[in-house]
């Protein structure tokens, strides 16, 4: 599943990639946080800004971030609220891997997690929905971890005795990380 809405501008031999721009947003943004890390594995530290709408009052630490590389690429993420903490990196294989950024969790539902591939030339959402993130591992051996979660939680009507009840399905759900894409792994 890809879910991507990138605008792209180029100025001066900088590349600016815009993700999730929403009208919702009138442009005033208080910084937040810096993280400085080596996202081109090329020894020199990248930066990731994370800012706060200014009059912003519902959950959510930050609403828009930006990834700046030291090659003048920069990427913008724009977000409705509900991102919470600092994004992660996890490891996918050996050679990759994607930011994940957590979001709020209302009530029953998981949180809308976001994952990108933060790829210089072609950053690219590769996931942007409700699911709990499990756990990631190499279930099939190919060294390449994959991703399992739950989309949506159980509800339990009816408890028998202490150790039975009656209760919705929740199946996990395993995306295979692939040619730049996760997809659903329906085996």
């Amino acid at each position: 599943i890809i879910l991507s809405s990138c605008n792209y501008s180029e100025k001066n031999q900088e590349k600016t990639f815009e993700f999730f721009k929403n009208d919702i947003y009138k442009g005033d943004f208080i910084p937040q946080d810096t993280m400085l890390i080596d996202l081109n594995y090329n020894n020199i530290l990248d930066s990731i800004f994370f800012f706060k709408e200014k009059n912003w009052n519902d959950p959510g630490d930050f609403q828009k971030m930006v990834i700046s590389f030291d090659s003048k690429v920069k990427m913008v993420f724009y977000n409705t609220g509900d991102w919470i903490r600092k994004p992660e990196f996890k490891k996918i294989s050996e050679s990759k891997r994607l930011l994940f950024i957590d979001g709020y969790a209302y009530a029953s539902s998981p949180q809308i997690f976001t994952i990108i591939d933060i790829n210089e030339s072609n950053p690219i959402v590769v996931l942007k929905k409700n699911i709990d993130i499990v756990e990631i591992k190499d279930l099939n051996k190919d060294g390449t971890n994959e991703i399992i979660g739950i989309e949506n939680y159980s509800e339990c009507y009816k408890d028998f005795d202490s150790i039975s009840s009656i209760c919705t399905y929740a199946p996990f759900y395993v995306y295979d990380y692939a040619n730049d894409s996760l997809t659903l792994n329906e085996t």
